[in-house]
């Protein structure tokens, strides 16, 4: 049995010392000016991000169907006797004391 609870974060918040302009979600390859390496390493860490979250959505809606919502299961009555009056404090497995009449 696979039992999985997860909840996954990923955000990036970085900028080009050199290019402080530059948004890889907007701009993209485009962008990048003189072949900086700072610029394409914001890109790459934007497609892996692209990427995670992809495949983040795959697995929940491919693992959806086997997915079941298991409800409280009731409490089982007790096996052992109850007590009764003559004695509450435990039970004592005794019949009842007759009444007379």
């Amino acid at each position: 049995m696979l039992k999985l609870a997860v909840r996954a974060e990923y955000r990036i918040k970085g900028r080009c010392s050199r290019h402080p302009a530059y948004n890889p979600v907007k701009d993209e390859q485009g962008g990048i000016r003189g072949g900086c390496k700072s610029c394409h390493e914001l890109l790459n860490a934007y497609w892996a991000y692209v990427a995670l979250r992809k495949a983040m959505e795959e697995f929940e809606t491919t693992a959806q169907p086997f997915l079941a919502i298991k409800k409280p299961r009731k409490r089982a009555q007790s096996a052992l006797p109850q007590p009764h009056q003559h004695c509450p404090s435990q039970p004592c497995g005794t019949a009842r004391p007759k009444m007379a009449i």
